[in-house]
C-alpha cells in the first residue's frame, strides 16, 4: 500500500499564468544536490538507501508543488529517461507504479459502471 499523499494548500488565490513546468522553480528541492538527499536512489542499499529516501520524502513533504511533481512523474512513466527511479512528489518508483495501477483500475471500474 502506498502512503496517503495530501497536497499542501497554496498561498496564492490568483489564477495561474505559468507554463506547465514552471512549478519546478517553486520546488523545495530546487538547488539541492539530488545525490546528497536521495532523490535518485539507484545504487544505494540497506540503511544508506533508507536514510536518503527518507530525507528526500521529508523534503517533498514540505513542498508546495509536490502534487505537480508527482503528476509530472506519473505522466512521464514508460517513456525513455522518464525518471522511473528516485523520488518524485514524495513517492518512489514502486509507489508511483502502484498509484498508476490503482488509478487505471478506478477508471476501468468507473467506465464499467
Amino acid at each position: 500500500m502506498i502512503p496517503r499523499y495530501t497536497a499542501r494548500p497554496t498561498t496564492s488565490s490568483a489564477p495561474s499564468t505559468r507554463e506547465p513546468e514552471d512549478w519546478r522553480m517553486e520546488a523545495a528541492c530546487l538547488g539541492v544536490d539530488p545525490e546528497s538527499v536521495g532523490f535518485h536512489d539507484d545504487g544505494l542499499r540497506g540503511t544508506a538507501k533508507e536514510r536518503q529516501v527518507a530525507a528526500a520524502k521529508a523534503l517533498c513533504a514540505t513542498c508546495d508543488v509536490a502534487t505537480a511533481c508527482l503528476e509530472f512523474a506519473l505522466a512521464a512513466e514508460g517513456r525513455a529517461n522518464s525518471g522511473r527511479y528516485g523520488i518524485f512528489g514524495g513517492l518512489d518508483g514502486d509507489e508511483r507504479g502502484l498509484l498508476s495501477q490503482q488509478r487505471r483500475a478506478a477508471r476501468t471500474t468507473a467506465v464499467a459502471s
